[in-house]
């Protein structure tokens, strides 16, 4: 018998070559949509996680480096070549200052150039604008005996600069100078009939003023009122920190700071109060410095809704549409350089 007789007779059920229902399509469809979304729910939170982890990253690295850039100043400040708890021989350099510092000729220093610290009030949520003095660096050796009608000599090129101001130190006695002209290791001075003498190996500094400020970030624009801490050194005629001064770290948009003086006299501070008024006198009490940081993200939509910072315990005004993260970051510092 022919073999294609044979298939053709075998029984034909329809029922076993049937296929999937439109229904079971659809069911198909709408598990695949619902898993579909799914994935791209993880991958969004995914991504709104990292851009929040990484904003908050960003914030703390700028914050760390403003503070650190902060913390050196103020240790530094006030060092004039000698241990400021040591009593230093000759005239003072204003009626209240405490550092003790003598002239060595005719030279008439800013105001309160031998107080370690000083600032202004910005007044309210408006940022302060913090001033510390002192030698920032190592300075250079005499290379011989000096007095005071003699030039100095010193043992390198010193890098000191003509019209600045500048101290020598035995750490026996400290005398505080003016600079009228630097030639290789020799350095002039205006003479004076003030008796002192410097031993050879003495150290003689250049005093810096200097001072931090929050000012427009260089990426700053009207959408994008991006601000930094920025420092200015020895500010010239005209010359202000906000618009002069170098920028240090960005997302710095406000600097408050609190002084802790010394009522009773015990050395520590026992108030902090917003930036004297009085004067040298009241500058003389400072003992530590509080500083709050103002810290915001460079990135905008890192949070739902906008939400205020508080800072020196008053929240700071944001506009609706702000989503950028705020933090405030506090350092208390100690002045090192002091005296007692």
């Amino acid at each position: 018998m022919p073999t294609h007789s044979i298939i053709n007779r075998l029984p034909h059920d329809p029922r076993s070559q049937r296929g999937f229902t439109l229904i079971e399509l659809m069911i198909s469809l709408v598990i695949g949509l619902l898993l579909s979304a799914a994935i791209v729910k993880i991958y969004a939170d995914t991504s709104q996680i990292y851009k929040f982890q990484s904003a908050v990253s960003a914030v703390q690295e700028n914050g760390r480096f403003a503070s650190t850039f902060l913390r050196r100043a103020v240790r530094l400040a006030g060092n004039f070549g000698c241990d400021a708890s040591k009593p230093i021989s000759g005239s003072t350099l204003s009626d209240a200052d405490a550092t003790n510092l003598q002239f060595i000729n005719g030279a008439s220093p800013p105001d309160q150039l031998a107080q370690p610290v000083g600032g202004s009030e910005g007044g309210g949520i408006n940022s302060d604008e913090l001033i510390l003095r002192g030698s920032t660096g190592g300075g250079v050796r005499l290379d011989e005996d000096g007095g005071p009608d003699s030039d100095l000599t010193v043992e390198a090129n010193s890098g000191l600069t003509a019209n600045s101001f500048a101290v020598i130190s035995d750490c026996d006695t400290t005398h505080l100078f003016e600079i009228k002209g630097v030639a290789g290791t020799t350095i002039s001075h205006t003479g004076t009939t003030k008796e002192y003498t410097t031993d050879k190996g003495a150290r003689v500094q250049e005093i810096e003023v200097v001072r931090y400020c929050i000012g427009r970030a260089t990426a700053w624009t009207a959408a994008n009122t991006l601000m930094a801490l920025r420092r200015l050194i020895n500010p010239g005629a005209g010359q202000n920190c906000p618009n002069n001064g170098v920028e240090l770290v960005e997302g710095i948009q406000n600097l408050q700071v609190r002084y802790g003086i010394d009522t009773d006299g015990d050395g520590f501070a026992n108030r902090y109060a917003t930036a004297p008024a009085a004067g040298h006198a009241d500058w003389a009490l400072v003992k530590t410095l509080r500083i709050e940081l103002l810290v915001r993200s460079l990135s905008n939509n890192i949070t739902s809704t906008a939400v205020p910072p508080t800072l020196e315990g008053a929240a700071i005004p944001l506009a609706a549409n702000d989503r950028h993260l705020y933090k405030v970051m506090t350092n208390t510092m100690t002045l090192r350089n002091k005296g007692t």
